[in-house]
């Protein structure tokens, strides 16, 4: 158990895991993970007002080979656990007594042609629903989102990658909210070793963004401006440790 503290009260986080290899080459881990804020707080902050135990079930399969690896999960989420783009959060704000979601996520990486040329790509479907709190306006939401990232090793310690991505957002009991957005990217990356994974990793990189809505690139650009597309270019270091 963990307790995340701060001005506004206190979260406490229960999590339990189980992982077996049950097969050749594949791996299965099953987990819940639960938050409840801390009564004693309830009454003296707003931050857990609506504070109630909120639980998230996953179930994760992955199989690998020489060709590669795929990775399943599958998530059920409720009350304050909430899914946003790409993560999971806590909303203790506002009564998500009747809330409810669950996603499913696919992701791998494979050798296709030649042991130069990989694939990497994910997948997401998403989908929420409010429940009560529809009544104060969206009842929902529902999102499919996926990336294909080739990529060909040149020389010992670098390669050239591109990147496709795109996703479709429906909003239920809100009119025209509904969004779609796409990324497009081209990069040259150098990196310690042919590994796809080898880290630290520097890239050079060009991306194309669109949105069907210009407030969500102002967002990411933090200009303060709307754009429905822009185009942005850099230079990107990862590194693991």
């Amino acid at each position: 158990m963990v307790q995340v503290g701060n001005d506004l009260g206190n979260i406490n986080i229960f999590d339990l895991r189980y992982g077996a290899s049950l097969w050749n080459g594949g791996w299965l881990e099953l987990s819940y993970s639960a938050m409840d804020p801390d009564k004693a707080h309830s009454d003296s902050v707003s931050y857990a007002k609506y504070g109630a135990w909120s639980s998230m079930w996953t179930a994760e399969a992955t199989w690998s080979g020489s060709w590669g690896f795929n990775k399943a999960v599958f998530q059920y989420g409720n009350h304050g656990w909430n899914i946003g783009n790409h993560n999971t959060w806590y909303d203790s704000y506002s009564d998500m007594s009747d809330n409810k979601w669950w996603r499913i996520l696919d992701q791998g990486e494979v050798t296709v042609f030649d042991s130069k040329f990989h694939i990497m790509y994910a997948a997401r479907y998403d989908r929420q629903d409010y429940g009560e709190r529809a009544k104060k306006g969206m009842d929902g939401f529902k999102t499919f989102a996926v990336a294909v990232r080739p990529s060909y090793q040149v020389t010992e310690y670098s390669r050239i990658m591109a990147e496709v991505g795109a996703y479709w957002t429906k909003y239920t009991g809100v009119d025209d909210a509904d969004d779609q957005g796409q990324k497009y990217t081209l990069a040259y990356a150098i990196a310690p070793s042919a590994s796809l994974w080898a880290r630290p990793e520097i890239r050079l990189y060009v991306s194309y963004l669109h949105h069907s809505n210009g407030d969500a690139i102002k967002d990411n650009f933090q200009d303060n401006l709307a754009w429905n597309s822009a185009v942005n270019f850099g230079v990107q270091a990862e590194a693991w440790w």
